[in-house]
């Protein structure tokens, strides 16, 4: 069964990053990618119609035009077709503040994005495989 990671990111240039670090790993995925939070929401509310095809992973930028993230999380974790999916929050900030507000609103792990490129590909493929491979975690189906 293929996994699906929605991807969060409004940066061109780190999507396109992003997106190439999900592809080297090898896993067979399909990348569904949202440039915003409220998007992104829509996204998985037409998706909820279909739980065969709700992201396995959601990697999200923490900062989001339209809906914060923090929203974004506590929308997710109330709704029952999204509560189990995890988030992690791949960002640039690394406010204690904000780290603790996103892990009381639900976020799975929060990871700052490494700024050489090589440390930025590594990490995110770190984070994928982690979570599509040695995670266990119940389908998003099961009750």
């Amino acid at each position: 069964m293929k996994n699906r990671i929605l991807l969060v990111e409004d940066n061109p240039d780190e999507l396109t990053l992003l997106l190439r670090a999900i592809e080297r790993t090898g896993l067979d995925t399909e990348t569904v990618v949202q440039v915003n939070s409220s998007n992104a929401l829509k996204w998985l509310q037409e998706s909820g119609r279909y739980p065969h095809i709700m992201p396995n992973l959601i990697l999200l930028d923490i900062v989001q035009p339209e809906i914060d993230s923090i929203s974004f999380l506590q929308r997710l974790r109330n709704d029952s077709q999204t509560q189990r999916i995890p988030v992690v929050i791949y960002t640039n900030c690394a406010d204690d503040q904000v780290m603790a507000a996103c892990s009381a609103s639900g976020c799975n792990s929060y990871v700052h994005k490494p700024a050489r490129y090589a440390d930025f590909a590594e990490t995110a493929q770190n984070i994928i495989r982690y979570w599509l491979t040695i995670n266990a975690a119940p389908n998003n189906n099961a009750v």
